[in-house]
């Protein structure tokens, strides 16, 4: 009854083609991981206790090809480098 009445007309409004209730949650954690939200989050929002779990079941809708992809992680790499040159600039001048 729910399902004919209520659930078709959300699902319309929505502009989302029918679904099963329970399909949703599947729907709701790929378009959640595509648009980029951490695998951690999702599997929390998932009612999961293990991240893992929420990545490996919805692996493939996690982007690869984001072009920042990488960036903070090469950032802090050279933020450091740069800290580490800088203290063996201080040591050696202090000398």
């Amino acid at each position: 009854m729910i399902r004919k009445r209520m659930w078709t007309r959300i699902l319309k409004k929505a502009k989302v083609r029918y679904r099963y209730p329970y399909q949703m949650r599947h729907t709701y954690a790929s378009m959640m991981l595509m648009a980029g939200e951490s695998p951690q989050w999702v599997a929390t929002q998932m009612g999961h206790t293990d991240w893992t779990f929420t990545a490996r079941t919805y692996t493939r809708f996690i982007p690869d090809d984001a072009p920042d992809a990488g960036k903070k992680a090469v950032e802090r790499g050279a933020l450091l480098a740069i800290h580490r040159c800088s203290d063996r600039r201080q040591q050696l001048f202090a000398q």
